[in-house]
């Protein structure tokens, strides 16, 4: 059964309300310890070791299939997808279709503070497959992802 997006929290189970504390509080928690380290610009201990492992196993196939998956998950391509799939809930529910715009635009704006805050510089181990010049954390991509699929999860 579809979420509601008109019930109210007073009538949620209360393990009902428990995932949803866990479902915010637990990500939210997580990206506390890790927004920490990026604030004292401190490197993960797996982060370098693991860039330069994928680096060494790369193929030009591989390189090919990274641009396309980077390029498919841009906001080049995935804005017009929003836009249509907005449209859509619109014509099946105005109150689902607004709750889809405000997490996807809410992820956004998170995403675009919380950037400026870290400010945290792409790491400069050899030359990019492509042109970024903003900062590295949050990832963008997984963020809009995230919110994306948990938004069409909440409204199936």
């Amino acid at each position: 059964m579809p979420l509601s997006l008109q019930v109210s929290l007073t009538y949620l189970r209360p393990a009902a309300l428990l995932r949803l504390l866990l479902g915010i509080l637990l990500p939210l928690i997580l990206v506390g310890f890790v927004g920490e380290d990026v604030l004292e610009k401190q490197r993960f201990a797996f982060e370098t070791p693991l860039m330069l492992w994928l680096h060494a196993h790369s193929t030009p196939l591989l390189d090919q299939i990274a641009v396309v998956l980077a390029t498919i998950g841009g906001a080049s391509v995935i804005a017009p997808l929003r836009a249509v799939l907005a449209y859509l809930l619109y014509r099946r529910s105005f109150i689902a279709s607004r709750f889809f715009v405000v997490a996807v635009l809410g992820a956004a704006l998170l995403n675009g503070v919380m950037k400026f805050a870290f400010h945290r510089a792409r790491p400069e181990l050899w030359p990019r497959l492509l042109p970024e010049t903003g900062a590295s954390f949050p990832s963008g991509h997984s963020m809009y992802s995230a919110a994306f699929v948990t938004a069409l999860i909440l409204l199936a």
